[in-house]
């Protein structure tokens, strides 16, 4: 196992860190954001070192510091030397402001759940035409099935 220290000279958008990584053909690392506040989707990258834990035992206090922007990157096994090549470019032309595949979804889940949610609460099903119908059910639908992908289904039932 081993742990590449990597500085980010931007904010960190996870997801797509993750997807990134992905699609230049590296694993997936166990990644610690050492170096960032975390948030919902975007990581602040931190402006000056700080204290990240302290550990306290019979010999003293070690206390661990991050620098701002450090990612810190954990390989089993070891990363070639032209996989370290390739995850220091990835790391190097990471946009946080890029959305993943997924975020991409989410967003665009809650402009078709606003619009679903629109339609079926009007007063009379009836006054939407044929096609209005047809297609907030096919998108409520969607939202029901995208919402349910990644939920185990495997019950003890």
């Amino acid at each position: 196992m081993t742990t590449y220290v990597k500085i980010s000279t931007t904010n960190i958008n996870k997801d797509r860190l993750t997807e990134d990584l992905i699609n230049a053909g590296l694993p997936l690392p166990s990644i610690l954001y050492a170096g960032f506040d975390s948030g919902s989707r975007i990581y602040t990258r931190f402006t000056e070192t700080r204290e990240i834990a302290s550990v306290t035992d019979g010999t003293g206090t070690t206390i661990f510091t991050a620098e701002p922007g450090e990612l810190r990157l954990t390989y089993k096994p070891s990363l070639s030397t032209a996989q370290q090549t390739t995850l220091d470019s990835v790391i190097a032309a990471h946009d946080p402001l890029t959305l993943s595949l997924e975020q991409g979804r989410e967003d665009k889940d809650v402009a078709v759940l606003t619009q679903v949610t629109n339609n079926l609460r009007k007063v009379n099903w009836d006054s939407l035409n044929n096609n209005t119908r047809q297609e907030t059910i096919r998108r409520a639908l969607q939202l029901l099935f995208r919402d349910n992908r990644f939920r185990d289904l495997d019950t003890d039932d």
